[in-house]
C-alpha cells in the first residue's frame, strides 16, 4: 500500500483532534473507546467512525474512514489502551502494532488512564522500527504516570 499526501493530511487531522480531546476520567477502556468514537463522530461528521473495526484477521478499537469522491477511502486505525502499567499489556499492544503496521495502514495509539512512562518511548520505537510509511503516532491522555517497578 502506498501512502499519499492525502493520507498524511487526514492522519494529521485525526491526530490533532485526539490531542485536543479532553476526556473525563473513566474506569475502563471500553468507556474511553465509546467516548472517543462519539467525539470523533462529532469532529468528522462526514467520516465513518466504527468501533471494533475489522482490520483483517483481528480488530482494532476504532477505524475512521474518510470517503473521498474520485480518490477513494482514507482509513486511519486507532488502538486505545487504558492503564498501560504491566508488561503483559505492553506486549499485547506491541503484538497488535506489529500485526497492523505491515499492512500499511495508518495507526494511532491512544493511551488513557495511568501508564508507565517508559512504555511510551518503547511503543514509539516499536512503531518506528516497523514503519515503512511513518504514519504512526502515540497520543498520551494519561491521568498520571507510574514509575516502572
Amino acid at each position: 500500500m502506498i501512502i499519499s499526501p492525502i493520507d498524511i493530511y487526514f492522519v494529521g487531522k485525526v491526530s490533532r483532534a485526539i490531542e485536543a480531546w479532553q476526556p473525563q476520567h473513566h474506569k475502563n477502556e471500553k468507556e474511553y473507546q465509546r467516548r472517543l468514537k462519539k467525539y470523533l463522530q462529532g469532529k468528522f461528521p462526514k467520516a465513518k467512525v466504527e468501533s471494533e473495526y475489522n482490520a483483517g484477521p483481528s480488530r482494532v478499537d476504532i477505524g475512521v474512514t474518510f470517503n473521498l469522491p474520485l480518490l477513494g477511502d482514507v482509513l486511519i486505525l486507532i488502538e486505545l489502551k487504558y492503564d498501560l502499567k504491566g508488561k503483559d499489556k505492553f506486549q499485547t499492544l506491541r503484538g497488535q502494532i506489529l500485526e497492523y503496521v505491515p499492512k500499511g495502514h495508518a495507526l494511532l495509539v491512544v493511551l488513557c488512564g495511568d501508564t508507565v512512562p517508559n512504555f511510551i518511548p518503547d511503543i514509539k520505537k516499536t512503531l518506528s522500527d516497523n514503519e515503512p510509511f511513518k504514519l504512526l503516532d502515540v497520543i498520551s491522555k494519561v491521568n498520571k504516570v507510574f514509575l516502572k517497578p
